[in-house]
């Protein structure tokens, strides 16, 4: 399975939007860099909502499927999605009557992923298809693009830091040492390469800033999970992705772990598409560093999917997650079209197999599965297929709602916990 399969969601942000901020686009000096200012933005309007239980899901009014993928909300109700497909980005309004405004033709975005906002009020996207992280000004629609030193460096997750930056991981290299990258508000690009063990090295994949103020970071290819100091610019701590080795249960895969985010309980939490499970540790876990997989200390607690098949990643592969406004733990199941609901006390030092507290299927709003061939960041020949509508993207909304892309239905999905 490719390393680009698992693409995951993005954390809830923290900013102030309005249209009297943002930045005007300017590109700063110094550094490569490309000042695009695109035309008005489409209203495209909505074609409608499909209600189903507590479900709604608004469709998009493009003559094509626009792939949504990943989506955000700005502290004004205002959300915003990356289009795979149209490689554009829209938004929607979610108070009153919706429309959409997306951006796509001639100022498209080369894999546009993972919108979060910044302290300067603007929208900070990378565009991995570029070797570049983007900013987009919501008022002015103008976008200044900021390439890295490196590449091909393949940037993926961008958060926002407590140390007034962003940072974002590279998932790409041309030299076989991958990097962690810092963007400050000008543009400024500072790259930080990892120095893993011989054995293997060090591929961040997906990112969260921790309550101990470290960076933490999962390594999809290889199977671990680490936390990176951004002052001392080092890595650590590490842990095995999945103590599935030590615990007795043994998937057919090895641990590939995806998204991470802090969960409800202030403890670190990430889902694991290669063993089919959440897993939880402590920031406050010393971890190992440099040491060979087998011997690195693994999660403190863990839940296993009742539905994983370790057999055929097709008919169950969890890799996005999101906490909830309910204080649970939101897991997406793309292939098998649905959204899981775990509590963390759910999980346990061993092998769980709890039931979910609830489990949300798509395919019952009845929307219409698009044409899509592959997953969203992912080159053709190297994906696992898409069937079904295929959630994607999922953040807790500020109307108390959970909202998830529907990369082959076209639409956005709110659900009301």
């Amino acid at each position: 399975m490719s390393k680009k399969i698992a693409l995951a969601l993005i954390g809830l942000v923290v900013g102030i939007v309005g249209c009297s901020g943002g930045s005007s686009g300017l590109a700063p000096s110094g550094g490569p860099n490309i000042l695009r200012k695109p035309s008005a933005m489409t209203a495209a309007g909505t074609t409608g909502t499909i209600s189903v239980g507590n479900m709604t899901a608004y469709l998009i009014n493009s003559a094509t499927n626009a792939g949504p993928s990943f989506i955000n909300f700005t502290p004004d109700g205002q959300l915003w999605f990356t289009q795979e497909n149209n490689s554009g980005i829209g938004d929607l309004s979610i108070a009153g009557t919706s429309s959409w405004s997306i951006l796509t033709g001639s100022q498209a975005f080369p894999q546009p992923a993972m919108p979060v906002v910044g302290a300067d009020g603007n929208i900070w996207f990378t565009e991995y298809g570029a070797n570049a992280i983007a900013r987009f000004d919501p008022c002015t629609h103008v976008t200044t693009v900021f390439h890295t030193p490196t590449a091909p460096s393949g940037p993926w997750e961008i958060v926002r830091g407590p140390d007034n930056a962003l940072w974002f991981n590279e998932w790409s290299s041309p030299d076989g040492t991958y990097r962690l990258g810092r963007i400050d508000y000008q543009g400024n690009i500072t790259e930080y390469p990892l120095s893993g063990p011989v054995w293997k090295p060090i591929t961040p994949a997906y990112l969260t800033f921790g309550p101990d103020g470290n960076l933490w970071f999962t390594e999809f290819g290889n199977g671990g999970v680490d936390a990176f100091s951004i002052t001392s610019h080092t890595v650590v701590k590490q842990f095995a992705a999945s103590n599935w080795n030590l615990d007795g249960h043994s998937p057919q895969e090895p641990p590939k772990p995806n998204q991470i985010v802090v969960g409800p309980d202030n403890n670190i939490w990430w889902v694991d598409s290669g063993t089919g499970e959440l897993a939880e540790i402590s920031p406050s876990d010393p971890g190992s560093t440099g040491l060979a997989y087998g011997a690195q200390h693994g999660p403190d607690k863990e839940i296993y999917f009742q539905s994983y098949n370790p057999f055929n990643a097709n008919v169950n592969w969890a890799a996005h997650l999101a906490t909830g406004p309910d204080g649970n733990l939101w897991v997406v199941d793309a292939p098998a079209d649905h959204v899981m609901v775990y509590s963390p006390n759910q999980a346990v030092a061993g092998v769980a197999t709890p039931s979910p507290l609830a489990t949300y299927t798509m395919s019952t709003l009845g929307i219409t599965p698009g044409q899509a061939n592959c997953e969203p960041g992912v080159t053709p020949g190297s994906c696992i297929g898409v069937s079904g509508l295929f959630p994607f993207g999922i953040v807790a909304g500020p109307d108390g709602r959970m909202w998830v892309a529907l990369y082959n239905g076209n639409a956005v999905v709110a659900i009301k916990p």
